[in-house]
């Protein structure tokens, strides 16, 4: 019987670290994404992208564009069309696109055609980026329907751009949860859990140093998994 239960209880816990780690994968069909993450190793790597060098999912080139004029030259997306962005606002907003581009912990949130869906950002980081952009203007609440081409498919630009349009962040989202599960849509939610099932977008340091990320449900399934098998043991034997 004990070797029985040794037996049964390390394929418990094999299956269980099989189901709660997932492997770093980059956004499938993105249009800057590549196949999968890999080290960067261009010293121009720098700036806002920095922190995913070393398993970006976005090249160096992609990087430098985002840093220095966020998403203009990569879509011709505007997000000055109300007000200048101060520069504590625009830290945050090309910490969004470089963890778009480059984050290699998005894959498994895809929801096809380069689009992410739920993925689980942390309340406080959520909060303070409502902090640092309160009271910028801005003309669109969803960025990813509120935005349209100009004819000569071109530069993206607010569906109404007149000043009447133009709203304060903090009357447009009234706090972080509003502006991390409207702006990109359903791209995020406001996650108010503190273990590693959330994200920061400036940050590389949610996920786990072996170059996976853990997420409660699986593990709570696995431990579950454990339990079930111990108690067969001992009711059988």
């Amino acid at each position: 019987m004990h070797r029985l239960f040794s037996l049964v209880f390390a394929l418990a816990v094999a299956i269980s670290f099989a189901n709660v780690i997932v492997p770093k994968t980059c956004i499938p069909s993105g249009y800057y994404h590549k196949p999968e993450p890999s080290n960067e190793t261009s010293a121009n790597f720098t700036g806002a992208c920095a922190t995913w060098k070393s398993h970006s999912c976005c090249t160096t080139q992609t990087a430098q564009l985002i840093d220095a004029r966020g998403d203009r030259d990569l879509y011709d997306f505007h997000w000055d069309d109300c007000d200048t962005i101060s520069p504590a606002c625009e830290y945050y907003l090309k910490a969004e696109s470089c963890f778009y581009e480059c984050s290699p912990d998005l894959g498994p949130y895809s929801a096809g055609g380069g689009k992410i869906r739920h993925v689980p950002i942390c309340a406080d980081y959520c909060d303070a980026w409502f902090e640092a952009c309160r009271s910028i203007k801005l003309c669109a609440a969803n960025w990813l329907e509120d935005f349209v081409q100009e004819k000569n498919g071109t530069r993206y630009h607010c569906v109404n751009r007149t000043q009447a349009a133009c709203r304060t962040f903090e009357q447009t989202y009234t706090n972080g949860k509003g502006l991390c599960e409207i702006m990109w849509g359903q791209s995020f939610r406001y996650e108010t859990s503190t273990s590693a099932t959330c994200f920061r977008m400036d940050s590389a340091t949610s996920a786990s140093s072996s170059g996976c990320v853990v997420t409660a449900t699986r593990a709570f399934t696995a431990v579950t998994a454990i339990l079930q098998l111990f108690c067969l043991v001992i009711y059988c034997f």
